[in-house]
């Protein structure tokens, strides 16, 4: 399973390069996955007065919520408990060939394989992202005034368009 980080501030295209992936990689018959970190620690899947909430109240750790289209599996946790490792065994046991992951780079730290791409929408955002992470594969603009040879040669690393310059990213995680 190859597994892709995109890296980005709010806004600089993490969701758009994310999909545009994904229905490339799809059509190629490939297993796509994806894991968002969800920031905000109010956050719930299993809202108040729904069964799930119910259930974890009582004391279940895991509530498998199935419908005719879904399955939504819940566990209760606290963030210390968030196992990185566990979470790839659970793409890979379900054939998974691509994990996209768009954010949760610190969880990363450590781990042989794993691709980094920054997703831009500024110069300025550029240079904060490539301080932090040195170690990217491309780089993903927003903005056409930011694919440049300039900005490509600064870094040494290629600044890519989506969706012109898809099958150039795709070759470069492949």
């Amino acid at each position: 399973m190859k597994v892709v980080l995109l890296l980005g501030y709010s806004g600089s295209g993490k969701t758009y390069a994310i999909s545009c992936f994904a229905r490339a990689l799809k059509r190629q018959g490939k297993v796509v996955g994806v894991l968002k970190r969800i920031h905000a620690r109010n956050f719930s899947i299993d809202p108040r007065g729904k069964d799930t909430r119910t259930f974890a109240k009582s004391g279940a750790t895991t509530i498998v919520a199935a419908s005719p289209v879904q399955i939504v599996t819940i566990e209760k946790i606290h963030s210390d408990q968030i196992n990185i490792k566990r979470i790839l065994d659970t793409f890979r046991g379900k054939g998974t060939d691509y994990l996209f992951v768009e954010g949760w780079h610190s969880k990363f730290e450590g781990l042989h394989g794993i691709k980094r791409v920054l997703c831009v929408s500024h110069v300025r955002e550029l240079r904060n992202l490539m301080k932090q992470h040195p170690r990217t594969l491309f780089i993903i603009a927003r903005f056409a005034s930011l694919k440049n040879r300039k900005v490509s040669q600064s870094y040494q690393v290629p600044v890519l368009l989506l969706p012109k310059d898809l099958k150039r990213a795709l070759s470069l995680i492949s």
